[in-house]
């Protein structure tokens, strides 16, 4: 397991500078939900924490400085969710008709992958190391 240590961005006050150098002087922030989709805080869904970095998509934690995704770009972030939605579909095929194929060990292997890498920065994040 890496020992490396999530990324933290700048944070005075209220005032963000991120990695990148961006900061709301410059591209700004948007908000956004933890996965780094931008959210509208009139519809309710922002939970007035988490901000993408509109530079180099960053999403970062405002209570914590943490980055959560290291500057995903939109391409990036449409493969991962069409990864998600493969492997979704995968699954329920697989618990149709029984089977358990290959391919569906691999989405099983993908899938818990990047819940451990989640549940380590969230440790991270909440100092529960």
């Amino acid at each position: 397991m890496s020992s490396a240590r999530p990324e933290r961005v700048t944070i005075e006050q209220t005032d963000i500078t991120c990695l990148c150098g961006n900061d709301a002087t410059n591209e700004g922030f948007d908000m956004s939900d933890p996965a780094g989709v931008t959210t509208d805080p009139d519809s309710g869904d922002w939970d007035g924490i988490h901000y993408r970095c509109a530079r180099c998509g960053r999403v970062i934690n405002q209570n914590t400085g943490f980055v959560l995704i290291d500057g995903m770009t939109p391409a990036r972030r449409h493969f991962i969710a069409e990864m998600f939605i493969r492997d979704a579909e995968v699954t329920r095929a697989n618990e149709q008709h029984g089977t358990y194929s290959d391919e569906y060990r691999r989405a099983l292997h993908r899938w818990t992958r990047a819940k451990n890498a989640l549940e380590r920065i969230t440790r991270a994040e909440t100092g529960d190391e």
